[in-house]
């Protein structure tokens, strides 16, 4: 069902019964049973500030806005119309916020109070489970793997359902015995509210236990459907089967006795239904092999077959035989719906065609939904309804990935080598619409509009050298930095990259790093894998789950980007709804709703809401001591390449790492009332305050709306905009924006901005701005044309640039031992260098930039540094018998580990 999920175009959706909404008018005539959230606000410290977001549900007036309050007090100025989220400056960490929903100028009920994700993360806290012991005597211990969320107890908040992993957890192509696997339910305090215990008879590893969690019987409450066995304990210790039973063999499959599918309650963890596991596993053979590798490949999902309640999808087999089994869970009633099996004469062409992950959409725009299902496709029927013969994928994705065309399309890479690597297919037909050259086995590829320079989703892949456009076009630009996740996270209607524990944005000239996880793991090796992606708490941007390294607890981030972009959330498209439920599935994949969202956002228009008769409050926070730093919640830094010093030539890009820009200082309190706002005739608006009028226009103008204009971080205009040299800047009374043509407008604050100053601003060699700060570990940096500025509180603000900035970024930047500048570019005899808390790279045209540090340092440094006899260096350590040593312009040092000494 394609939906169009803007608050503008769903003023009709009402809930019906205990959670159903119904569709716009230009969806096929079917409601969708959806969630009956609450506003899941959120309070994001970003710098000396928060970030506070909520919720746009499919059920709120076209015309709602909102005001927002820190405890009794109201902290906008006016009904906020733009984007659901809102940046209070100068407030506390712990401040905690309400949201009120403003409809015809009257102010409804708050919601509840925020969740306080003061150091840009909240933990919810797990309980680990005990390890044991094999039959052949091998200790486990567990580690949190993946993750899925529902309303399970009826409250309209998500919790957390998790699957603990024991450590010898197996692929299915390894023998040996596991650990039992358990699934434990949390909600966000922390309270546990059950734990199952799926058995020795349930194997463990990626491709095994898929779980489903998800509202099926409409009362409001989610279950949890999983393929249990004999001796499975259910939440409230009642046993499935024969508890006595042990089925492994001695190579620790479990190649005989009783499946089930299992419903649990989501709020006791209680079996409420079990029947037969279809399809079963029959014939061991008849999958593909004979020693349990391919029998024991399971899918699962949740579709919308009738196009208004949702099914369970229980899937076995993708390399040879394939069989699709679909449940419906309904009045305590477990009841298959269909089976599909290419065993089953005339479905034998089907065979061999599953990715290790399955899609569900309406991709035939009949109102209810499909399974795309690697190489193939199911109607809601249950019959073929296309194949494209391509066979084995490791990885597919299902959206509007060209909105250029009617309908969704199909990204996949396949594995067979005598087959194209990878295809872009109509997804109503199978139509293959372009095909990249065959020859490998294609291991990763992923689809997404994530450049705007580009409409619609690129799509890029292991064995393909290219980044594609829509039509399959080679877009001429280099390749993302991974193949693997992705993620809304900051201000923009273009998609982020997910992989490992970071985040990052990506640009032709080079990714940059807005996120890095502090203390957290990924899952699944290889794959890399957050616990969950999805949103599930504030506005339409998502949240990224990891597990913390030590399995203590999950780690919840969420943006601490503002935004002015409105979009009711995404959990209320039923396609994105359900990629969410079976992310978990076999190799993990984001994903992606039923629209184009940057399409459906750029034809948004902005309610304009009969103002409140409250008068409006002024913060009254005590501004924080941190040094001058003043930035707004940015969108994420456009990467650029740093010029060199002298006759270098660049060539790392940042791994620019985390999230909120630091915020700006409070501003005094009281404020004055808000003085009159005038657009003129040319767009531009002039904003008079205390008698002084300063006009503020063009991307200028764009950028500080972008950022809530007077009620932002950047506070009133205290100038005009004023030419520069190559551009223009304006002032405020929190810091500037500079713009040129080459770099677009940017925020410049606080001691970065003082910094950059006094090296001569846009006439330095630092030029203009072309992003804005960014947080990382222990302090914060932008990037200009010509280097980046760092501040951290223990060195202040410094820059790098040139071939010294190219070498710092060989070795990853502040994460390296080198760790922060204490100077910016220093001239010395012959060349240059920056001083950094753990050494220095000293750079000369003769030599190249090298990093000095240490005793070999030390002992340089008492020669006379570059003046003195060895000159300048001309590499960096390298290992050598019992220590290591450093080449100069005339002559070498050796530290010796086992005198300690240098010589």
């Amino acid at each position: 069902m394609r939906r169009s999920l803007l608050a503008t175009l769903a003023a009709g959706a009402v809930l019906s019964g205990p959670t159903l909404v119904a569709p716009p008018a230009e969806a096929a005539p079917a409601t969708r049973q959806v969630e009956a959230l609450d506003r899941g606000v959120v309070s994001v410290r970003s710098g000396q500030g928060n970030l506070v977001t909520w919720r746009l549900l499919s059920t709120d007036p076209a015309a709602v806005a909102f005001n927002v309050y820190r405890g009794t007090t109201r902290v906008n100025a006016a009904p906020l119309t733009a984007g659901t989220n809102h940046w209070d400056g100068g407030a506390p960490a712990t401040a905690v916020y309400t949201v009120r929903p403003v409809v015809g100028g009257v102010e409804q009920a708050a919601s509840g109070p925020s969740l306080t994700l003061d150091a840009g993360y909240f933990d919810v806290p797990l309980q680990i489970p005990a390890g044991g012991t094999t039959p052949a005597g091998e200790a486990y211990t567990y580690s949190a793997n993946d993750t899925s969320v529902g309303d399970l107890d009826g409250d309209g908040d998500y919790e957390f359902v998790v699957k603990w992993d024991p450590s010898n957890a197996k692929d299915n192509s390894q023998k040996g015995y596991t650990g039992n696997v358990l699934l434990d339910a949390y909600r966000l305090d922390g309270t546990r509210l059950w734990r199952i215990d799926l058995g020795r008879n349930i194997r463990a590893g990626a491709h095994y236990t898929q779980f489903q969690v998800y509202d099926y019987d409409g009362d409001g409450r989610a279950e949890v459907a999983v393929k249990t066995a004999d001796g499975t304990v259910d939440g409230t210790g009642v046993v499935i089967g024969n508890a006595s039973a042990d089925h492994r063999n001695s190579g620790g499959y479990v190649l005989t006795g009783p499946e089930f599918l299992t419903v649990f309650s989501g709020l006791t963890g209680k079996a409420l239904a079990s029947a037969p596991y279809a399809p079963p596993r029959g014939t061991v053979s008849s999958w593909g092999d004979n020693y349990g590798n391919r029998v024991d490949r399971f899918l699962a999902g949740t579709a919308y077959l009738d196009g208004s309640r949702p099914s369970i999808v229980m899937a076995r087999g993708y390399y040879a035989r394939t069989v699709v089994s679909t449940w419906d869970f309904r009045g305590g009633k477990l009841t298959p719906r269909w089976t599909f099996d290419t065993s089953t004469p005339g479905n034998e062409t089907y065979a061999g065609q599953g990715s290790h992950s399955l899609s569900v959409a309406d991709v035939d725009a009949d109102g209810k939904d499909e399974i795309v299902y690697g190489g193939m496709a199911l109607d809601d029927t249950g019959k073929g309804l296309w194949n494209t013969h391509m066979e084995h994928g490791d990885a597919q994705h299902v959206g509007d990935l060209d909105p250029s065309r009617p309908g969704l399309e199909v990204f996949k890479v396949n594995e067979h080598t005598n087959k194209p690597t990878s295809y872009f297919a109509d997804a109503r037909t199978g139509e293959v619409l372009w095909t990249t050259p065959a020859g490998y086995d294609n291991g990763r590829g992923v689809s997404a509009d994530i450049w705007a320079g580009s409409p619609g989703a690129e799509s890029w892949s292991s064995s393909d050298g290219a980044v594609r456009g829509p039509g399959g076009t080679d877009l001429g630009i280099a390749k993302p930095s991974s193949i693997n996740g992705l993620v809304w996270w900051d201000a923009d209607p273009v998609r982020e990259l997910l992989d490992h524990i970071k985040i990052s944005k990506y640009s032709p000239t080079g990714d940059a790093r807005l996120l890095t996880g502090s203390g957290v793991n990924s899952n699944n090796t290889s794959k890399s894998n957050a616990a969950l992606s999805g949103d599930i708490l504030g506005d339409w941007r998502e949240e990224v789950v990891w597990r913390t390294w030590d399995n203590t607890a999950l780690r919840i981030y969420s943006t601490p980007y503002f935004t002015d972009l409105r979009l009711i959330t995404l959990m209320h498209d039923t396609q994105y709804r359900t990629g969410v439920a079976w992310q978990n599935s076999g190799y993990n994949q984001p994903p992606h709703p039923s629209f184009d969202l940057a399409t459906v956002l750029a034809k948004a228009t902005v309610p304009t809401p009969t103002p409140t008769a409250t008068p409006t409050a002024t913060p009254t926070a005590t501004p924080t001591a941190t040094p001058t730093l003043k930035p707004a919640p940015a969108p994420a830094p456009a990467p650029a390449t740093p010029t060199t010093t002298p006759t270098a030539t660049p060539t790392a890009t940042p791994t620019l790492k985390p999230a909120p820009a630091p915020a700006p200082a409070p501003a005094p309190a009281p404020a004055p009332a808000p003085a009159p706002v005038a657009q003129r005739p040319d767009g531009s608006v002039d904003f008079t305050r205390a008698g002084r009028t300063h006009n503020v226009r063009g991307a200028i103008l764009d950028r500080y709306r972008a950022v809530n204009g007077p009620d932002g971080p950047l506070g009133w205009p205290t100038s005009s905009e004023t030419a520069v040299r190559g551009g223009a800047v304006t002032t405020f009374e929190r810091g500037a924006v500079y713009w040129s043509p080459a770099t677009g407008a940017h925020i410049v604050t606080g001691a970065i901005r003082e910094t950059w100053i006094r090296q001569g601003g846009e006439n330095s060699a630092l030029g203009f701005p072309r992003g804005e700060e960014v947080r990382i570990r222990g302090g914060v940096v932008q990037r200009f044309s010509g280097g980046l500025v760092y501040w951290s509180p223990a060195t202040g603000a410094h820059e790098v640039r040139g071939a010294i900035l190219d070498r710092y970024a060989a070795v990853e930047w502040e994460n390296s031992l080198l760790g922060y500048p204490v100077t910016g570019e220093i001239a010395v005899r012959g060349g240059a260098f920056t001083a950094f808390q753990g050494g220095a790279i000293y750079w000369s045209p003769a030599t190249g930039a090298h990093i000095v540090t240490g005793a070999i340092r030390e002992a340089w440094a008492r020669q006379g540094w570059e003046g003195g006899r060895l000159g300048h260096p001309r590499s960096g350590e390298y290992a050598v018998p019992d220590g290591v040593r450093q080449d100069f312009e005339r002559g070498s040092l050796t530290f010796s580990r086992a005198t300690g000494r240098v010589s």
